[in-house]
């Protein structure tokens, strides 16, 4: 049973989906914004839990935290990151009860959304790249529940970002180093290296 390290994925995440394989397996695609859909050999729930350790975020209490700002106790959006937070969609329609019918899919990669032209209740939401998933909701459905999604990305990123501009607490440096600085550097650090190749070429020169 395949286990899928995130590490390196994590920012190429459009969406996460509950599937049965061949043998009845419970099992989890995770679609990448390639168009690569990797296949994690555990079940949904599990494979949150293990992404969210990667940030030291435990589900259940984000969810429950985030649960009360929404005032939802189904469908709870999950922020993992200022660019990770979890949309929750339901995907299909399970087996057996335990075994989960709601997938993920991330904010800040969808696109768009519409009705399906051919499915009832079903919409289809796009990515970037004419990639898209198909979603078991009306577009009203899912218009509450990203608008949940937001609402709770902006009282994220106020507690992990907005405040450490006017308090001088070490734990919200670090926050924000974690949050904010950190994830800034890994995107441009293929251009600083090059900016600093052609410096030393013109040293040499």
């Amino acid at each position: 049973m395949e286990k899928l390290s995130f590490e390196g994925i994590w920012q190429n995440i459009n969406c996460l989906v509950p599937i049965y394989s061949e043998n009845g397996a419970n099992m989890t695609e995770v679609h990448l914004d390639d168009g690569t859909v990797a296949i994690d050999g555990r079940k949904i729930c599990t494979v949150i839990k293990n992404l969210a350790k990667f940030f030291t975020v435990d589900v259940e209490t984000a969810r429950a935290k985030y649960s009360k700002l929404v005032d939802r106790k189904l469908s709870v959006p999950i922020p993992l990151h200022q660019d990770l937070v979890l949309v929750p969609v339901k995907i299909r329609k399970p087996i057996a009860r335990e075994d989960g019918a709601w997938g993920y899919v991330v904010l800040s990669k969808i696109v768009c959304y519409t009705k399906h032209p051919e499915k009832d209740k079903t919409i289809w939401i796009f990515f970037d790249n004419e990639l898209y998933v198909d979603a078991l909701l009306l577009t009203r459905s899912f218009q509450i529940i990203l608008e949940s999604a937001k609402k709770v990305n902006r009282a994220y990123r106020h507690l992990h970002l907005i405040t450490v501009i006017n308090n001088n607490d070490d734990l919200l440096k670090e926050e924000f180093i974690k949050y904010c600085f950190i994830p800034f550097m890994e995107k441009n650090l293929l251009q600083y290296r090059l900016m600093a190749k052609k410096d030393r070429e013109k040293i040499q020169l």
